[in-house]
């Protein structure tokens, strides 16, 4: 996946290899496919993408460390995290 934050289409294109135009026509058909009428709601949009995997990589951690104690306590194996 690629960060497009700070990025024009221009600055898109090259390092995709593609045309500017390509790169605009894919953002409109996003956008049309999300039913996003303008760039604050497609910027909205991302935000909550970033935050639910935020979240679902707290929640995952959190269930790591639970069965990781659970193991330790049972003494069958030694889990450490990182």
């Amino acid at each position: 996946m690629m960060r497009a934050w700070n990025k024009t289409f221009k600055d898109i294109a090259r390092q995709l290899d593609l045309s500017v135009k390509t790169v605009d026509m894919h953002r409109t058909m996003l956008m049309k496919e999300l039913d996003i009428h303008d760039i604050a709601g497609l910027v909205r949009y991302a935000i909550r993408g970033v935050e639910m995997v935020m979240e679902i990589h707290t929640l995952c951690r959190k269930s790591v460390l639970r069965f990781g104690f659970q193991i330790a306590q049972q003494g069958t194996v030694a889990l450490r995290l990182t």
